[in-house]
């Protein structure tokens, strides 16, 4: 199980060395975060997570990400109005982001369960429905 959660680690940091320097064409330079933070990526005015899937986008509703990190921005951004977070995910037909909102039409909440390596477990996440995630190709950062 413990083998599991290492794969998934190694996986995801692979893929965010392959996206960094595309985010930063975009955001700036940024800094890496550890392998426990809530966003892999920040810098002065932003902060970046990073997703990985294995699906193309499309084939469900939304993408989706544990609501812990929703938690973090929340708590971030009423410490600081004005930094902004963004979510990217790569997926099997090209990158996708959103930005972090209040707006809660743009998301639900769900429960999933599932075993990382730590045992079963259930864990509260958000669903971002596609029709609020652009293309990152065709995403402008508005000032």
């Amino acid at each position: 199980m413990v083998q599991n959660l290492n794969k998934d680690i190694k996986f995801g940091k692979n893929a965010e060395k392959i996206v960094k320097p595309i985010l930063e064409n975009i955001f700036g330079e940024l800094n890496n975060g550890s392998t426990y933070d809530n966003f892999d990526f920040n810098n002065d005015k932003y902060y970046v997570e990073h997703k990985q899937r294995n699906v193309p986008f499309g084939k469900y509703n939304g993408l989706f990400f544990d609501l812990v990190k929703y938690n973090r921005y929340l708590k971030l951004k009423s410490e600081n109005e004005n930094l902004r977070f963004f979510i990217v995910w790569s997926c099997n037909n090209g990158r996708y982001i959103w930005e972090f909102t209040e707006d809660e039409i743009q998301f639900d909440r769900f429960t999933q369960t599932r075993d990382r390596g730590r045992g079963v477990c259930d864990t509260k996440m958000i669903n971002v429905f596609n029709s609020h995630i652009k293309p990152l190709n065709e995403f402008l950062l508005e000032n």
